[in-house]
């Protein structure tokens, strides 16, 4: 009798052992996630989210691909900031928000990139219709996109069909912020 309590005692507490470390990993891993994919400028994110209405887990998608949240950030192409802007697109958005003062350094400040990201990504969104249409437009160039949309091969439906985006880097770009987006709304959109 003694040696089947003593045997159900560490049954059970191997079971409990067990139980608190699959919750233990989970959470880590959680956490873990959170630093990752952090949700930082998130005053200034859902402002322009809202504005321009934009979904903000999509916003710090494109934040962290680009970026990684860091503002002071210029590729190897010279765009900057945390949205990564080229002059030239720096120019067509400051000329659509008649936005006279702002100049090219002005994307190394997080709240003029954050607008100016938003605004394009509003646009895109509004022109082209699809999260997948938009990241193209992003990286690609709107009237890229725009001619991809016309062609078969492409796309269809109105949709750019993912394996048949033809530039290689957009197509990685595409698949890196949809599979980070895809991540940032299992961890925040549960209200957590």
């Amino acid at each position: 009798m003694r040696k089947s309590i003593k045997s159900v005692i560490i049954v059970i507490s191997v079971v409990l052992l067990l139980f608190f470390l699959v919750l233990a990993v989970a959470y880590s891993r959680r956490v873990y996630l959170k630093k990752a994919y952090p949700v930082k400028y998130s005053v200034l994110v859902e402002k322009y989210c809202t504005e321009y209405d934009l979904d903000p887990y999509f916003v710090y998608s494109v934040i962290r691909t680009e970026s990684n949240f860091q503002p002071n950030v210029k590729s190897s192409i010279g765009a900057r900031g945390l949205m990564q802007f080229t002059n030239d697109t720096f120019d067509w958005v400051k000329g659509r928000l008649k936005d006279k003062d702002a100049t090219y350094d002005d994307m190394y400040n997080e709240e003029k990139a954050i607008e100016y990201g938003c605004y394009l990504l509003s646009y895109l969104k509004n022109n082209l219709g699809s999260n997948t249409n938009v990241l193209c437009g992003y990286h690609a160039g709107i009237n890229i996109t725009k001619n991809w949309l016309t062609n078969e091969a492409y796309s269809q439906n109105g949709e750019i069909i993912y394996d048949k985006i033809p530039y290689g880097d957009t197509k990685q770009y595409v698949n890196k912020v949809i599979s980070t987006y895809k991540i940032y709304t299992e961890l925040y959109s549960k209200g957590e």
